[in-house]
């Protein structure tokens, strides 16, 4: 088949805005709790130093993972990293909604900075591939563009 996938119709107004609506999702899954460390200091009684550091954690963890999931990302496609890291923003928020002591303050922490790694290590570099106006080629959809194992190139 040439020309690309079948049945890829939409253009790249519609794939940016699914793409921004998943980023964003996930970057204020992070912040959602902050509110609540003060009820969770008081009904698990950890002190402010408990809580700098269950705020350390987070970045602890994203420091590896950012360089991990990078190449992640080269070898399983973009698509495939960016869904793990919707998997582990719901679980990171279900961490959290079930906590019932710091150490699962501590894992829902680790679980976003995972997370962050998995959605900010490569798609917003690709943002302005999908904003270009269609070419004679078609319209730049994703699945056309991504082949699993390649390098990127072309319009991805």
């Amino acid at each position: 088949m040439s020309g690309g996938a079948a049945g890829c119709t939409r253009g790249p107004g519609v794939a940016l805005a699914i793409v921004t609506s998943a980023f964003s999702a996930m970057l204020l899954s992070a912040n959602l709790a902050t509110p609540l460390y003060a009820v969770w200091a008081r009904q698990f009684g950890f002190s402010t130093a408990v809580l700098a550091l269950i705020f350390a954690v987070y970045a602890l963890v994203l420091v590896p993972a950012l360089l991990t999931f990078g190449q992640l990302s080269d070898r399983l496609g973009r698509r495939v990293v960016i869904a793990i890291g919707l998997g582990l923003a719901a679980l990171g928020l279900l961490l959290f909604a079930l906590a019932t002591g710091t150490a699962w303050l501590f894992a829902a922490r680790a679980t976003l900075g995972w997370r962050r790694a998995c959605s900010a290590g490569r798609p917003p570099r690709r943002w302005p591939n999908w904003s270009r106006p269609t070419t004679r080629a078609g319209p730049r959809c994703w699945p056309r563009c991504r082949k699993p194992a390649a390098p990127p190139r072309g319009c991805c």
